[in-house]
């Protein structure tokens, strides 16, 4: 009866424009109610349903890194050499890439996480989706996760955080994954410096080797986590001489990072070759780092992050550029990775939405 009162007030659904014309209050009380009163239905709606049993053609296992604040900073800052995303060159020549567009900038991972793993966009979730892992996903969603599960594969996340952080110790079980394993496994801190993404890439490789080949490893780096305030202990300096910008320093640091990003994905591309041939491995950024002033100074206003899937044993050549949306990435890495004709054809043109 309140959600139906609130409606009255003919909330648009955007938060921008609902906290202008309400009021910020009045605001996230008639979103949070509402969405309140409409998640029944969703959640049914939105729950696992078998398709049957399956069986992957093959044992190789399925590696999916979403990179903290990863974005090419080459195109805001294209004077920096190519050599600082050598890893990330890597994995594009080795497969899909290009620019991926998520539902936020600077913050709110967990809305770019969330597309990718279940394959839902913003008007599946409605007003659920500023925040999917506050409610919604304390019951079982449909996912890629539940798929990968039916067809035989082992799921495994990989955070070294505070598992609670975000409610993903609800989440992640809801999703799909059989185990999470956060920071009192893993190791890493609470507060700055995190755990560096190359050490993260060396748990992720040692998870394959322990499960074996059939399984789905989602690991949620920390690494370049801002703010960038101050330079943290132990933080390689950056090598590269920038030009006065606006937050020039943190800026600086953000890159610095950047760097230990992509040795991370190095390492995966080079011990996967070595161990599983067969692997597939797919790469993202949540959302653009929190560095406002920074890209205003350069003009650049792309809230898109960047994505690869690195699959060179079944990737038609040459390499294929296609721009996705968050709820797209997660289909193109399982078809890369299980039905690889089905692949080379999406890839070659535009990428059609998959229902969840």
């Amino acid at each position: 009866r309140t959600a139906r009162t609130l409606r009255r007030l003919r909330p648009s659904g955007d938060a921008f424009a609902d906290a202008v014309r309400l009021g910020p209050v009045a605001m996230l009380i008639a979103h949070g109610l509402i969405a309140r009163s409409e998640r029944p239905a969703r959640r049914s709606q939105l729950a696992p349903r078998s398709a049957g049993a399956t069986t992957a053609s093959d044992a190789s296992p399925i590696v999916l890194v979403q990179c903290e604040s990863f974005f090419d900073a080459r195109r805001a800052l294209p004077f920096l050499p190519p050599h600082i995303l050598a890893g990330y060159e890597a994995a594009c020549a080795g497969g899909v890439s290009g620019r991926l567009a998520v539902p936020a900038w600077g913050a709110n991972t967990m809305r770019a996480e969330f597309q990718v793993l279940t394959g839902l966009d913003d008007a599946a979730l409605g007003y659920d989706r500023f925040n999917p892992y506050h409610a919604l996903a304390r019951a079982p969603v449909g996912s890629h996760v539940w798929r990968l599960r039916e067809a035989g594969y082992r799921t495994i996340c990989l955070h070294p955080f505070d598992r609670g952080f975000f409610r993903r110790d609800l989440a992640m079980p809801a999703l799909g994954f059989e185990r999470f394993l956060g920071r009192e496994t893993l190791g890493g801190a609470r507060t700055p410096p995190y755990m560096s993404d190359p050490e993260l890439a060396r748990h992720i490789l040692r998870v394959v080797e322990e499960t074996g080949p059939r399984v789905f490893v989602f690991a949620i780096t920390m690494g370049n986590h801002g703010p960038w305030f101050k330079e943290r202990p132990g933080e390689d300096r950056l090598g590269i001489d920038l030009p006065d910008i606006a937050q020039h320093d943190e800026l600086s640091r953000y890159l610095a990072g950047l760097r230990g990003s992509d040795e991370m994905l190095q390492v995966l591309i080079d011990e996967l070759s070595r161990r599983h041939p067969g692997a597939a491995l797919g790469f993202y950024g949540d959302h653009l780092p929190s560095l406002p002033s920074a890209f205003a100074h350069l003009d650049f206003d792309d809230w898109r992050s960047d994505y690869a899937v690195w699959c060179p044993s079944r990737t038609p050549k040459p390499r294929r550029d296609v721009d996705l949306a968050a709820y797209e990435l997660g289909r193109v890495l399982l078809d890369l990775a299980r039905e690889p004709s089905t692949a080379a054809a999406r890839a070659a043109v535009a990428v059609e939405p998959h229902p969840a």
